[in-house]
């Protein structure tokens, strides 16, 4: 859990697929650099849930979630992202 960051409303840590992230690590640091405000959501593509920051693909979630969801929190940090849903 980030150290700024009190879950109050117990949501859930989402889990993304390493390799996503590796894969992505320069459209991460781009979507970091080139957007004020960072904008999260999880959509089902092809039955599997998958992480979209500011309408672009990042990587696939490892959670058991069976319908899209906007994040309740996003965080880049040096290249690692915080998400969190309700």
């Amino acid at each position: 859990m980030e150290m700024e960051f009190y879950n109050y409303k117990n949501e859930k840590f989402l889990y993304l697929d390493n390799e996503d992230l590796v894969s992505n690590s320069a459209l991460i640091e781009s979507i970091y650099k080139d957007y004020e405000t960072l904008e999260g959501e999880v959509k089902i593509i092809n039955s599997a849930p998958s992480l979209f920051i500011n309408g672009y693909f990042v990587s696939k979630v490892k959670n058991d979630i069976t319908k899209p969801q906007k994040l309740s929190f996003l965080q880049i940090d040096n290249g690692k992202i915080s998400a969190y849903i309700e």
